[in-house]
C-alpha cells in the first residue's frame, strides 16, 4: 500500500460543493496539485473565508473591477479544466502502488475529489472509494503535531504538511491499528 495525502480547497455555499484547488502527496514524494480553471471564482473571492484564506495562494490578481488570472504566478500552469484534472488525477493514483487515501478532515476532501468524476457510481477503479481520516488517527495516537508552516491553506503545501504529520505519529512505515 502506498499512503497519498489528499487535501482541497474548495467552494461550498451549501447547495454545492465546487473544487478550487486539489493536491495528492504521495509518501513516495510524488505530487500532484491542480487550481481548478471551471470554478466559479467570483463566487471564491466573493466569499468571506476564501477571499480571506485561499484567494491569496491562487494565481488570480484581485482588484476593484473584479479577478483576473495571472499569468506570471508560478502556479499558473497548474490552472486546468476539471475534465483534465480528473484524467491526471486518474492517471497519478494508477502509477501508485495500491493507493490508500488520507486526508486531514477526510469527508470534506473525499467529495471533492469523488464529485470530480461525476456520480459515485462513475467513480473509476484507480479512485478508492474508502479514505482515511488522519486527524482521527493522531487524536488516537495523542501526540504533539508538528505546526504547519506557512502557507496554510494551499492545497499542496497542506497535503505535505499531511505527510510530515503521518511521518510524526508513525504511520509511514506500519500498517494502521
Amino acid at each position: 500500500m502506498t499512503k497519498i495525502f489528499l487535501d482541497t480547497e474548495f467552494l461550498d455555499d451549501g447547495h454545492r460543493i465546487e473544487p478550487v484547488s486539489l493536491a495528492l502527496v504521495s509518501q513516495t514524494t510524488a505530487e500532484y496539485y491542480a487550481v481548478c480553471a471551471d470554478s466559479d471564482i467570483t463566487q471564491v473571492v466573493a466569499h468571506p473565508w476564501l477571499r480571506a484564506h485561499v484567494v491569496p495562494h491562487l494565481p488570480i490578481t484581485v482588484n476593484s473591477l473584479g479577478w483576473h488570472w495571472d499569468t506570471t504566478h508560478p502556479d499558473f500552469a497548474h490552472v486546468k479544466p476539471r475534465t483534465q484534472i480528473a484524467r491526471e488525477i486518474r492517471a497519478f493514483l494508477a502509477r501508485q502502488a495500491g493507493p490508500e487515501i488520507w486526508a486531514w478532515y477526510s469527508p470534506f476532501d473525499t467529495v471533492v475529489l469523488c464529485q470530480l468524476f461525476g456520480p459515485m457510481s462513475d467513480l473509476p477503479p484507480e479512485i478508492p472509494a474508502f479514505t482515511r481520516d488522519l486527524m482521527q488517527e493522531a487524536s488516537r495516537i495523542s501526540t504533539v503535531l508538528p505546526a504547519q508552516r506557512p502557507p496554510v491553506h494551499h492545497a499542496l503545501s497542506d497535503a505535505r504538511h499531511d505527510l510530515l504529520i503521518a511521518t510524526t505519529i508513525g504511520l509511514i512505515g506500519r500498517r494502521p491499528a
